[in-house]
């Protein structure tokens, strides 16, 4: 009862600017397999995984009515963003809210509109280790009048993945069988693509199956590059444990935002981006249609306390890192993913 009435003490004041409003049902969905090795469970929004991403302009807010249909309380924290005077709705449970029981609904309004931010962010769990089981989507905050020019913009998403509930993990992880606190290894690394309130659907004839039909993931999305254009790519790592390093072969990365806030440009030709952090790069695609290009998202082994073998098992389905293919086809350039086998050691 409490969040209704503090969403409607809170409306006069958006209804001066725009809002954006979104029903979020969150579920257990099932036999969800993103990185081709192992179906299982995951936490998702309206039977549905991954969860929407959510784009939402600077002058609107954002009011998202979350519904949990889990068995356990659940809550919803975005990344970043400002709760001045609302600290209630920053979802941090049984921090700065009661989780959300089964069954119940909770109303998170989020001033941006009020907040002066922009950029790059990401929503996610906030309760035991429920973004640990897929509950994270990317979240970004479009200004009227942004800072570079570029002609169109994609959000990348980095994760490691585990193949085990993360009850099982935590109950491992804090029990007297590890004194020495070794967090859990991820048993792959994903990399999916979304352009505004969309996730970019796999090529036609390929597999695996779509992620909204939770069997599969969009691991063969095509991002299609006009050579010549400037594309901003969002990147997120959207992680529980493991940083990444990314960069794209043959092209030049310019990096114009990091965790929200524009910065200086700045060239690069890769970037180490840990848990939770996001960056903007500007990329401009080549004029030149005889070569293929990668995209690379190598997992940073360096805080593993052990590399198991399985990371490594085949070409196809190698854990350590994925890789896009950038390509020329009909005068536009694309991006379509290979995993590939090589080792990590040779990019640090």
């Amino acid at each position: 009862m409490l969040a209704p009435l503090l969403s409607l003490f809170l409306l006069p004041a958006l209804s001066r600017a725009g809002v954006q409003e979104l029903w979020w049902n969150v579920t257990y969905v099932q036999n969800a397999n993103p990185d081709g090795l192992f179906p299982r469970r995951v936490i998702g929004v309206n039977d549905t995984w991954p969860p929407p991403p959510i784009s939402v302009n600077t002058t609107d807010s954002l009011l998202l009515h979350v519904t949990n249909s889990l068995d356990v309380p659940t809550s919803l924290h975005h990344h970043g963003m400002f709760f001045n005077s609302t600290s209630w709705m920053d979802g941090a449970a049984f921090v700065s809210q009661c989780g959300i029981p089964p069954g119940q609904t909770f109303d998170y309004v989020v001033p941006i509109n009020s907040s002066g931010q922009h950029g790059t962010y990401w929503a996610h769990a906030h309760a035991t280790g429920q973004y640990v089981d897929g509950l994270r989507a990317p979240l970004v905050l479009h200004p009227s009048n942004e800072s570079y020019q570029y002609d169109e913009e994609f959000t990348v998403i980095l994760g490691d993945w585990y193949h085990q509930q993360h009850t099982d993990l935590l109950q491992k992880y804090l029990s007297v069988s590890d004194p020495g606190g070794i967090e859990p290894i991820p048993d792959s690394g994903l990399i999916y693509f979304a352009q505004n309130s969309s996730y970019l659907p796999p090529i036609a004839g390929t597999s695996p199956a779509p992620v909204a039909s939770a069997v599969g993931f969009n691991e063969n999305a095509t991002l299609p590059f006009v050579p010549g254009r400037t594309y901003r790519l969002r990147i997120i790592n959207t992680a529980a444990f493991a940083a990444f390093y990314f960069w794209i072969d043959g092209h030049d990365m310019h990096i114009i935002e990091a965790d929200g806030t524009d910065v200086q440009e700045y060239p690069t030709d890769m970037l180490s981006i840990s848990v939770a952090q996001r960056y903007s790069v500007l990329v401009q695609a080549r004029n030149d249609s005889s070569s293929n290009w990668m995209i690379h998202a190598n997992m940073d082994t360096v805080m593993f306390d052990s590399v198991p073998p399985t990371l490594q098992t085949s070409a196809y389905h190698s854990q350590l890192f994925c890789m896009h293919r950038l390509k020329q086809t009909d005068g536009m350039e694309q991006i379509s993913p290979r995993r590939s086998h090589m080792p990590l050691g040779k990019y640090h």
